[in-house]
Parts: C-alpha cells; structure tokens; sequence
C-alpha cells in the first residue's frame, strides 16, 4: 500500500528472504534481475499495473503467487520452474491463453484465472495431480479440453463462461467433485452422464437454456445445493423449483421410469477411469491406514470421512506436524470439533467440518489467521464464533443449519466474496450487514424464512448471485425470480425511496 514503481537493484542481495508483499503499488515492470531470491516462498505482486512478469525461474522454493488485479496479458514460460507452488492467483487480468507451461505446476491446488479473456485451456492440464479447486469464472471459454481428468479437483467454478456442453469423458475424469459452478452459460441440455459426479454436493446450473435436467439427478446423495433459476425449464413447474432444493430432488426421484441401477454412476456397467466399474469403487473399503506426517506433507491436506464420532489422535497429531492447509473431517458424526485443531492455526486455509453434529463451533477459531475457506454445513449450528479478526476469510457455507440470522461477526468482512445461508431459519435480511462486505459476490439465502426482501439489497451491486426462492416473502414475484439475480437486483432497485432532503 504505498505508490512504490520501481524496486533497489540491492533487493536482489537479500538472498535468505522468504515473503515479499509488493500489493497495492504502482510497479509496471519488474527486472529480471531483483527477483534471484532462491529462498523466496511467497511473492504478492497483487493490484500493480504490470503488463509482463518477470523471469521468475529462480523461485524454484516459492509456494503462493498471487499477479491478480495488473495488466497481463500472459504468464512467462518460466513460470514453469514454480514447480513448489501451491496456490496461484492470476485473476483480474487480460490473459487471452495460459502457457502450456502451466500444465508442469505438479504440486498446484488451488488456481485462481476469474475475470480474464480465456477462450480455452491448453492441452495438459490433466498432469495438475493435486489441483483441487480451479476457478475460471467471467472468462469466455465455449468448452472444457476433451482430456480433462483430474481426480483430485473438488470445486470446479465455470460461471459467466459461454460453455455449451459438457461430455461423458469430461465428467468421468471429475468423480471427486463437490462443487460445480456452471452459472450464466450456453448450456442448453445437461448429458445423463452427469450423475456420475457422485460426490457432488453443489450444482449451480442458473441462467442457462436448459428445458430440462435428468431426473436422476435426484440420486445425488450428497447434494445439499442446486440451482435452476433463470432457465427455459418445461418439464418442472416453477412452484416446484422454488421450494428448494431437497424437495425438487425427491420430485425428480418420484418421476425415474427406471430403476436407480440403470443410470449412469449407479449401475454396475458404468466404467471408472481408474478401471473396473463404478459400482466396484463405490463398494472398495473405506478403511485405511493413516497417513504419516510425509504423506500429510505431500499431499497437503488431512482428509478423515468414516462416519466416526471422534478423529483419531495420531491423524490429528501427524497433521499438526505437517502443518497442513487444508483440514477435511465432513461425513462423519462429530458433535463437536477436536482440541487439538487449536494448534493448527498458524497453517490452515481450508476447513471443511461439513455433515456432521456439530452444534458450536470453538472459540480457538478465531487465532486462524490464515483462513480462507469455511465450510460448516449440514450441522446443527444457530451462530457462529468471533470471526471479525479474519482477514483473509473469502467463503463461508452454513447452509442446511439453524441460523434465524446472518451471522454478526461477519460484519465488515473486507475478504468475504461467497455466502451460502440456504436452508436455514432467517426471519429477516440485514441489508447494512450485507453492505458492509465489499467483496460480496454471491449470496445464497434460499429456502429460509424470510417475510420480506428490502429493496435496500438491489443497492449492493456487487452481487453477481443471489438466490433468494424458497421464502414466504410474495414481492417480488415468482416470475421476476425465475428470471435471475440481474433481474431481481433492478426490481428491488426501482423499489427504493429516496431520501427526503
């Protein structure tokens, strides 16, 4: 945050330097020269007005690189030497293609290219083992690569693209997804071979041309979350839409022709990229042996899911060590969360303690300075604790819990751009509560209790998705709804009464 354009050639002579921060400055070059520091782990070039990047093959230790908010229009061939580097955040650019280069990041999870010039991606993206979360929104890709199997990914966020389909080979490279975000495409049919996303827990499908969507989508067991507003839809009645998610999935159910074992995902003749059947995977035991702290490391995550009502001490005491950023324990029967996560919060990103019954959350969360990533659904949650000290929190999930409001400790949250409250038991929207979050972009407040919509909301117009059905409120209409979050804004917008002077 200074109005620095030029860096001392003596920078380079700071050979044990770990972390530079140059955000917020005014820099639109930087030598090749000043960046030869072999110990450097994380370079924040972030809100400049670059148009290149420099050389950057002498960083082969870097861990995080965060370009997003300058002037480029393509990452150097050198980026290929990052080959440390876990998170990359190049949005908000003008990048028009990614060098294949990208493709040799072997230990990326976590790629950031939203608002950008995209068209397509390039060929080996497939070789990105580790990736788990992409995000490629607001660009203007038509279609994903034919060779697009990454097993490791879990969000896939596509929305504001011109995508027109998605194919069978496609999807059998994504079994791990979560969440899918396919939002304001040129999708005009989904394929049957959707459900073979069976971990999938989010769809957002809005403001698309679909008529229809499969009725075996409502064998997704793990799906808490889809969207469908602002499609053509002739097949679902609108008033079945609306009333949220878990009842139009049983509507789909109620309406197979077939038996479950016939559709794609659920049959025993449906293949597995990993060989065999789907079926056979499905039935592998679950049972492991617990990584060590190397393997926790390696991987960067803890991930325990075995419907246990504790976590085991040594996981947890391996994960410690390794100092993981990510930390999954959803799908078990938790009540609460383990003591011993309170020491992990000098190194956790990502916590995902989603579908179990947790009634509170520990105050310890408040230390994790670093959290970027909460998600808590599919508990028994009515509030959250002090979060206000977290700077770097981008998204927050508590929907499919028991909150009659938004939570107040996330007011003025100058980092949060994504929060689903969907399913709960909000009576009310504080609007001067949403206002107060700069970076909000989606806003999911769905199927809740909520008499009336203020039309002070359609005044945030940094909402890019709000969903807003499921609630007993009548204005605005159902047919404004149906038409989406664009729509909506405007009407609640020429709704407002000017202040009397």
């Amino acid at each position: 945050d200074n109005q620095l354009s030029s860096l001392p050639e003596e920078l380079s002579e700071l050979q044990l330097l770990q972390r530079l921060i140059l955000s917020h400055n005014k820099f639109t070059e930087i030598g090749d020269d000043v960046l030869k520091l072999p110990e450097l782990r994380m370079l924040k070039l972030d809100h400049n007005q670059l148009l290149k990047l420099p050389s950057l093959e002498a960083l082969t230790l870097l861990d995080e690189l965060d370009v997003s908010n300058n002037n480029l229009k393509q990452l150097p061939d050198s980026i290929c030497h990052l080959n440390r580097v876990t998170k990359l955040n190049a949005s908000h650019n003008s990048l028009t293609e990614l060098t294949p280069e990208i493709a040799n990041l072997f230990g990326l999870q976590d790629l950031d290219l939203t608002f950008n010039n995209l068209q397509k991606l390039p060929s080996g993206m497939e070789r990105l083992g580790k990736l788990s979360t992409l995000y490629l929104c607001n660009n203007r890709l038509t279609a994903l690569p034919d060779n697009f199997a990454m097993p490791a990914l879990r969000e896939l966020h596509l929305g504001h693209n011109c995508i027109k389909e998605l194919t069978r080979d496609q999807l059998l490279g994504l079994t791990s997804l979560r969440v899918l975000d396919l939002r304001e495409n040129k999708l005009d049919q989904l394929p049957d071979d959707i459900t073979l996303l069976q971990m999938l827990e989010r769809l957002d499908l809005a403001n698309n041309t679909l008529s229809s969507v499969p009725c075996h989508l409502g064998l997704l067991s793990h799906l808490r979350s889809m969207s469908l507003e602002g499609n053509p839809l002739r097949q679902l009645r609108r008033d079945i839409v609306q009333r949220g998610t878990e009842q139009l999935l049983k509507h789909l159910r109620d309406k197979l022709p077939n038996p479950p074992s016939s559709y794609p995902g659920f049959g025993e003749c449906t293949k597995h990229p990993d060989g065999g059947t789907m079926a056979e995977h499905q039935q592998e035991p679950q049972q492991q042996k617990l990584p060590d702290k190397w393997q926790l490391r390696n991987s960067k995550q803890v991930v325990y899911s075995e419907k246990a009502s504790t976590i085991p001490d040594e996981l947890l005491e391996s994960a410690s060590e390794a100092q993981v950023p990510a930390v999954d324990f959803s799908g078990n029967l938790l009540t609460e969360l383990p003591q011993q996560l309170s020491g992990m919060s000098g190194h956790v990103r990502e916590l995902t303690v989603s579908c179990n019954r947790i009634t509170q959350l520990p105050g310890y969360l408040a230390d994790y300075s670093h959290l970027m990533f909460l998600d808590v659904h599919a508990n028994r949650l009515e509030q959250l604790p002090d979060l206000s000290q977290l700077k770097f929190l981008r998204e927050v999930n508590i929907t499919h819990n028991r909150f009659t409001s938004l939570p107040e400790c996330l007011r003025g949250s100058g980092s949060l751009e994504l929060l689903f409250v969907s399913d709960n038991r909000l009576t009310e929207l504080d609007v001067s509560l949403v206002a107060s979050w700069p970076r909000i972009a989606t806003l999911h407040i769905n199927n809740n209790n909520i008499a009336a919509l203020p039309p002070a909301l359609g005044n945030v117009t940094q909402i890019r998705s709000l969903l807003v059905e499921g609630n007993p409120f009548r204005v605005p209409r159902a047919a404004i709804l149906a038409k989406g979050t664009n729509e909506i804004m405007e009407y609640l917008r020429s709704r407002v009464v000017p202040d009397k002077e």
